[in-house]
């Protein structure tokens, strides 16, 4: 017997030996795997294969693996199997392609990830390839509807920020006219909540759409899949193979079911992020149709305003744990509109209150000071205090160094403040530890 034949011999032998369990193990997993030569043609293929190519299983050998492809995907993954043989890893990069078959469930060509493993090196019989292909096609539809989904999100987004900014710009110049400065700082104050979300959801699909690790893990079956083939190959322990892959099954299916969860939850805060978005639009259309009610400046007790923005903050206080010290001089009283006054102070407050977070002994100091012209209120924190780089930008429309925040507070109590012919400073303190913001409200 010639040395060629005495191998194929041999090497028929090991695998008529343990057919009938590997077999059925290889037909038990959603997987095709197939043995393939170089020019495509079946060595041996589990039932899988044999389903998608519709042939009988016993007629696989009789059949070309290129079948199940377009001639250039074809082309792309012999040159796979080519490079495969050249390298001394048994295992190489995972290839994703189209097959010829059409998806029932979403009418688009199937997708499968390939990987191509190096199954026996035989000089007198030609290199023969293990190829195991997973089918991935519900994972890249859902893929593509979510891209898509994100595209058209962030199309709105844009278009619907142009209509914030539109009608922002539109009211903010009705409440200089006409003085509806409660109106405009409820509206102001709804926006800034409602696009806060939106921007901290969209974060979190980017997050989830660039943090998909189930190639990793995939890898890393593959990897050990290869290694339990040629522990088999050393011990013919088909007993024990077959615990181990149908271990890796199991895991497969958790991978698969995770993967699943993980794009109901991405398509689940899209939805979140489109009810927001579509009420934000009818929410500003609304704000268009403002009646014209004059608001006009009467004198007051700063004390009172003061006390109103304090209270209207107290979930804001209480959860920040944070120490109000109002030393206000309740006797003193001032010409000012009450809403805008209150407005300036709430957001004056309620930016010292964010500044201590997770600081010890959170504390805000108000205080009052008189003078000639002016009646002055120091607003004080014990925070960190303001980067001298951003000290000239506080009060800018749209800047924040909060993360969701649209810079739209501080920003509308300057106006105000400057409204009622006073003015809102950042008071520089050498030495002082936190911010201190000064509200100056004119006499007479």
């Amino acid at each position: 017997m010639s040395k060629e034949l005495r191998a194929t011999s041999n090497l028929i032998k090991i695998l008529e030996d343990s057919k009938k369990s590997v077999e059925q193990i290889f037909d038990s997993l959603p997987l095709i795997i197939a043995i393939l030569r170089a020019d495509g043609t079946i060595f041996r293929g589990n039932d899988t294969l044999a389903r998608v190519l519709k042939v009988d299983k016993e007629k696989l050998i009789y059949t070309n693996f290129k079948f199940l492809f377009e001639d250039s995907k074809w082309k792309f993954l012999s040159k796979f199997l080519k490079n495969a043989g050249r390298v001394d890893s048994n295992f190489t990069s995972q290839v994703k392609l189209e097959i010829k078959t059409i998806s029932k469930a979403y009418k688009i060509p199937s997708v499968y990830l390939w990987d191509v493993y190096v199954y026996l090196k035989r000089p007198e019989l030609g290199d023969l390839y293990l190829v195991i292909g997973k089918d991935v096609t519900e994972i890249v539809h859902r893929q593509k509807q979510l891209e898509t989904y994100s595209t058209n999100l962030e199309e709105i987004v844009e278009e619907r920020t142009a209509q914030l900014k539109a009608s922002q710009e539109k009211m903010l110049d009705l409440a200089n006219k006409s003085g509806k400065a409660e109106i405009v700082s409820n509206v102001l104050h709804l926006m800034g909540n409602m696009l806060g979300p939106i921007n901290y959801s969209l974060g979190e699909m980017r997050n989830d759409l660039s943090s998909n690790e189930i190639h990793r893990y995939m890898e890393k079956i593959y990897e050990t899949l290869g290694e339990k083939i040629a522990d088999f190959e050393k011990s013919q322990d088909s007993d024990q193979f077959k615990k181990d892959i149908l271990k890796l099954s199991e895991l497969l299916k958790k991978i698969s079911n995770a993967n699943l969860n993980r794009d109901n939850d991405l398509i689940s805060n899209a939805d979140f992020i489109g009810t927001k978005v579509d009420f934000l639009g009818r929410f500003l259309s609304e704000q268009e149709q403002f009646s014209n009610i004059k608001i006009k400046k009467a004198e007051h007790f700063i004390a009172k305003a003061i006390e109103v923005s304090i209270n209207e903050l107290k979930e804001e206080i209480s959860e920040q744990k944070v120490t109000v010290l109002n030393k206000i001089d309740a006797s003193l009283k001032v010409n000012l509109n009450e809403s805008k006054a209150t407005y300036a102070f709430k957001q004056v407050i309620l930016n010292s209150i964010e500044a201590l977070k997770g600081k010890e002994s959170p504390t805000v100091t108000i205080i009052s000071k008189e003078n000639e012209d002016f009646i002055e209120v120091e607003i004080h924190d014990n925070g960190d205090g303001i980067d001298q780089d951003v000290k000239g930008k506080v009060f800018n429309c749209g800047f924040s160094s909060k993360p969701g925040h649209l810079g739209i507070g501080l920003h509308q109590a300057f106006n105000f403040m400057i409204e009622m012919e006073g003015g809102l400073i950042l008071k520089n303190d050498e030495g002082v530890k936190g911010a201190t913001f000064v509200l100056r409200f004119k006499k007479g």
